[in-house]
C-alpha cells in the first residue's frame, strides 16, 4: 500500500458510496460502558447492553490470558441472545475507538475468527462513522465517552491522526464526584422519619455505579458559563456548608432501596458535571482539547473544521453541554494561550439524526450497507497470513509492507 500524508487510506468518505445487496452484516460497537449491536441498514441498534461479563468490566482484565474468555462469553450473549443470528452467516463491522489497545483489538479478531468463525471483519473508526450519518466529508468530531474525550479532525474523508487529541474526561469523572459528595452530604429520609447522611447509613449503596449513573442522567445538567463565573467557589462553598450567593437549583428527591428517599442537593446537580470544563493540573479541559486539536491542523482547514463540529458520545447528551462548550470555546479564544493563533470568531455544531450515544453505531450501519464491506473486510486467511494482527493507525508496518487484503 502506498501513502502520502494520510494515515487512513483504507476508508472512503461518506459522500460517495453505493449500496450492497449482500446479507446485512452485523454492526458492533464495543464502548467502555455500553455495547451497541445490531444489523446494517437498520436505523437503531437491536440492543444496548453494558460492556460487562457477569458483572466484570470487559476492559478491566488483569492479564491478557483472561481476555479471550471474557470476549467469548460476551460475544456469545451478543450473537445468540440479542441478535439471534449465527456469526458464520454474516460479515461483521466493528465500530472501534482509536484509543483501543492493540492487544484488545487483535484478541477480539482472534476470538471472532477462530471461535465464532465470522467470515470477514472490517474495523472502522467511530469518528469517521459519525460522518456517515450526516453525509459529511469534513468535520471536527468530538467524542465525549465514559472514560475519555477524544477529538479528531476528518478532512475530505481522511482522519488527520497527527492532530488527534484525548484526555481522561468523561462520565466516569462525573460519577466519581457525584458518589463522593453524595456520601458526604446526601441526606436520606428513612421510613421512620429520621434523617441521616448516606455515608453513615450505607456507604456501599453506590458501589455498583448504576444508581450514580441514573442520578446523573435524571438530575444533572451543565450550567451556563456566566452562572459558573458568578459562582467560582462552588466546591468551597458546598464543602463548608455555606449558601451560594446565586439561587441554587431545586433539590431532587430520589427513591432509594424501596423505603428511603435520597435528597440530592441542587448545587451538586450542576456542580458535578463541571469537571468536564475545569482545567486540570495539565491545564486541559474539553474546550481546551478542541482548540489544541485545531492548532495542530493545517491553517487552511481550521475555519471549516470549527464550523463543522460533530458531538458524539453519551456524555454530550447532558442538558446544556453544547451551549456551554460553545461559550467556553469563544471565551478561550481571548486567552493569551490562543489569542493571535487561531483567528476564529465562531463555532458551529451539527445536529445528528439520532441520539449522540448511538451516532457512531448508526454510521457503522450505513457503512455496512455499502459495497466497501466486501472489498475492505479481512478474512480469516488474511488474518492468519498477517500473523494474527489487525493493522491500525498505530501500526507502522503498512508503510513498507503490503498488508493482505488491504
Amino acid at each position: 500500500m502506498t501513502s502520502t500524508n494520510t494515515l487512513t487510506p483504507r476508508y472512503s468518505s461518506g459522500a460517495d458510496y453505493s449500496l450492497s445487496s449482500d446479507k446485512n452484516p452485523v454492526v458492533l460497537e464495543l464502548g467502555r460502558a455500553y455495547t451497541k449491536c445490531g444489523f446494517a441498514r437498520e436505523p437503531s441498534p437491536r440492543a444496548v447492553i453494558p460492556s460487562q461479563v457477569a458483572g466484570h468490566d470487559l476492559y478491566s482484565y488483569s492479564h491478557a490470558s483472561e481476555l479471550p474468555h471474557l470476549l467469548q462469553d460476551f460475544l456469545y450473549t451478543v450473537y445468540y441472545k440479542h441478535l439471534c443470528t449465527s456469526p458464520k452467516d454474516r460479515r461483521l463491522v466493528v465500530v472501534e475507538s482509536l484509543m483501543v489497545p492493540t492487544e484488545f483489538k487483535d484478541t477480539l479478531a482472534s476470538v471472532l475468527y477462530e471461535h465464532f468463525e465470522v467470515p470477514a471483519i472490517v474495523f472502522v473508526p467511530s469518528h469517521l462513522c459519525a460522518l456517515y450519518t450526516l453525509r459529511l466529508n469534513t468535520a471536527l468530531v468530538v467524542n465525549v465517552g465514559f472514560r475519555e474525550t477524544t477529538v479528531l479532525p476528518v478532512f475530505e474523508g481522511v482522519c488527520v491522526l497527527q492532530a488527534l487529541g484525548d484526555a481522561p474526561l468523561g462520565s466516569y469523572e462525573i460519577h466519581r464526584r457525584l458518589e463522593s459528595f453524595l456520601l458526604k452530604f446526601g441526606r436520606v429520609l428513612c421510613s421512620d422519619g429520621q434523617t441521616c447522611f448516606l455515608g453513615e447509613l450505607n456507604p456501599d449503596v453506590l458501589a455498583n455505579g448504576h444508581i450514580v449513573e441514573d442520578i446523573k442522567v435524571r438530575t444533572c445538567f451543565i450550567t451556563p458559563r456566566e452562572r459558573h463565573m458568578q459562582a467560582q467557589t462552588f466546591q468551597e462553598a458546598f464543602c463548608e456548608g455555606r449558601q451560594l450567593e446565586l439561587p441554587a437549583p431545586s433539590d431532587v428527591r430520589y427513591p432509594l432501596e424501596g423505603d428511603k428517599v435520597l435528597e440530592i442537593p441542587g448545587t451538586l446537580r450542576e456542580f458535578a458535571p463541571e469537571c468536564l470544563f475545569e482545567l486540570d493540573n495539565e491545564m486541559i479541559s474539553v474546550a481546551t482539547l478542541v482548540l489544541d486539536v485545531l492548532l495542530q491542523c493545517n491553517r487552511d482547514s481550521r475555519r471549516v473544521l470549527a464550523e463543522n463540529i460533530v458531538l458524539i458520545g453519551g456524555t454530550v447528551m447532558l442538558p446544556g453541554f453544547k451551549r456551554r462548550l460553545k461559550e467556553e470555546l469563544l471565551a478561550l479564544l481571548q486567552e493569551p494561550r490562543y489569542k493571535g493563533k487561531l483567528f476564529l470568531d465562531k463555532f458551529k455544531f451539527h445536529t445528528t439524526p439520532c441520539c449522540a450515544n448511538v451516532t457512531a453505531w448508526l454510521g457503522g450501519s450505513v457503512y455496512g450497507a455499502t459495497d466497501y464491506v466486501s472489498s475492505q473486510a479481512m478474512t480469516k486467511d488474511q488474518f492468519i497470513e498477517n500473523r494474527k494482527h489487525i493493522p491500525d493507525w498505530a501500526d507502522q508496518k503498512w508503510k513498507t509492507d503490503v498488508i493482505p487484503g488491504l
